[in-house]
């Protein structure tokens, strides 16, 4: 009953597809646990492209004392391109985060249901069949991994790629302001 459109454990893929057939609980966390580990990889790199483009600023003001020349050119390469792979990367995260909610959402009620029917069944209260652990450590993990760093929340990618755009033009501003 193996699905190839559904990503199991043993063989990761790149591109998230929506499958075909209804997936069994277990492929369904396999593929919130990968992504999760994907929104937290793209979430750092957010925050340390962010951090090397805030540095920047300093940087071109403090060689530019040293330094013959003008840095303006390649610092405004630099914070461009580091404002451009922000905004990828966040989209990105974005899209990741967004499939990932969807699986969420569908495994908590899975689980819902599943407590239902039997506590229906057998007359058993909802505590004594909860979700196993690993079930519900995959679903925390996706829960911490969806927010981004220092700025968490549904508009953190937006924020992000908001501070990285603003550095790209104040670099010639703060170039200027001090050597002209």
């Amino acid at each position: 009953m193996s699905n190839p459109e559904i990503r199991s454990e043993s063989k990761p893929t790149h591109a998230i597809k929506i499958p075909r057939e209804t997936p069994d609980l277990d492929s369904s966390l396999g593929n919130l646990r990968w992504i999760s580990s994907k929104l937290t990889k793209r979430g750092q790199l957010i925050v340390g492209m962010t951090g090397l483009n805030i540095l920047l600023l300093p940087v071109i003001v403090l060689i530019s004392f040293f330094i013959q020349g003008s840095l303006l050119p390649p610092a405004i390469v630099v914070a461009l391109l580091l404002a451009s792979a922000v905004l990828i990367i966040a989209t990105s995260f974005e899209r990741l985060r967004r499939f990932g909610d969807v699986l969420f959402l569908e495994i908590s009620d899975e689980l819902q249901w599943n407590i239902r029917a039997t506590e229906m069944r057998a007359g058993e209260s909802a505590a004594s069949e909860r979700p196993k652990l690993h079930v519900r450590i995959a679903l925390r993990s996706f829960a911490r991994a969806s927010d981004l760093p220092l700025i968490p929340g549904k508009f953190g990618p937006a924020i992000y790629i908001a501070i990285n755009i603003l550095i790209a033009v104040m670099v010639p501003w703060v170039y200027r302001g001090y050597f002209y």
